[in-house]
């Protein structure tokens, strides 16, 4: 995501605001949990969480 708005700033000329990291890695956080939900596999994410906080 980070990496597309700098393209669309820089390539292109559009006038985007820079991305921050910290909303980009919630961001991925919320949809894996999400994922983890839907596939039941709960458990092993938040497993994954403990370790990397």
């Amino acid at each position: 995501m980070a990496e597309i708005s700098e393209w669309l700033r820089t390539k292109m000329g559009d006038d985007i605001a820079p991305v921050n990291r910290d909303i980009v890695i919630a961001d991925a956080a919320v949809k894996l949990a999400c994922r983890a939900r839907d596939a039941h596999r709960e458990t092993q994410v938040a497993a994954i969480f403990e370790i990397a906080s």
